[in-house]
């Protein structure tokens, strides 16, 4: 149950946040194994909080999970490797109305347009397609949209760290300012996000995916009570991951 009182809420100002979609994760010969999503990690904090948490998706990952107290993890998700924010715009219409109804999305996305090299406000504007989009499949759902968290020191160029830096206060402005009728969050991932958290470039390894995890939980608990919660993660390859 959506907890009201935190409707106008903007999140974690104070955490640092990495990209989220490597340019080079349309590769199909990656091996998603090397590096981890978040997901499996946030699905065991929101049970250890009281939440029943269902994950929907188009798409399930073969990673091999352990189980938690006798129950299966629930690997749906719809991470697609590689990327960018207009094609996940233009997938929206085919997602949405082909699984269960989330209560929450989070997004992670911009990661890949900004390792292309895409202006910034550019990346913004579409995102804030997305955002419309959902409003008007459902006004009801809520967005978590991370600030994205850092690449490793040797991607980190000042151009990169200027480029993630505007792009991190955009989303955290957009998030604030929006104006449909639906409860928009930023999720500062950057703040504090260091590289002994990655397994490559930009992908979470098994620390790293706790520490995301750790963020989104304690967004989500400030905003929904504990509960049955069907979560959309939606994005690129860190939202993919698997589990080695």
């Amino acid at each position: 149950m959506l907890n009201i009182k935190w409707a106008a809420l903007l999140l974690f100002t104070g955490f640092v946040l990495v990209s989220c979609d490597p340019a080079d994760t349309n590769d199909p010969d990656m091996d998603v194994d090397s590096y981890e999503s978040y997901r499996y990690e946030l699905w065991k904090l929101l049970k250890g909080k009281g939440y029943d948490p269902d994950f929907v998706g188009t798409q399930v990952d073969d990673g091999s999970y352990e189980t938690l107290n006798g129950e299966s993890f629930d690997a749906d998700h719809e991470g697609i490797g590689g990327l960018e924010a207009d094609q996940l715009l233009g997938n929206l219409n085919d997602v949405l109305p082909n699984i269960d109804k989330p209560d929450m999305i989070l997004l992670c996305i911009g990661g890949n347009d900004l390792l292309a090299e895409e202006p910034v406000q550019g990346v913004i504007d579409t995102i804030a397609l997305i955002l419309e989009r959902i409003n008007q499949f459902d006004e009801n759902i809520v967005v978590f949209i991370e600030q994205i968290a850092p690449g490793n020191n040797e991607l980190m160029t000042d151009e990169f760290q200027a480029a993630i830096l505007e792009f991190n206060e955009k989303i955290a402005l957009l998030a604030s300012s929006w104006v449909g009728s639906q409860n928009i969050y930023s999720v500062d991932m950057f703040t504090g996000f260091t590289e002994d958290l990655l397994a490559d470039e930009v992908h979470y390894n098994e620390e790293g995916a706790i520490e995301i995890a750790a963020r989104y939980a304690d967004a989500i608990n400030l905003v929904f009570d504990p509960g049955a919660v069907k979560i959309l993660p939606l994005g690129d390859s860190r939202v993919e991951g698997a589990h080695p």
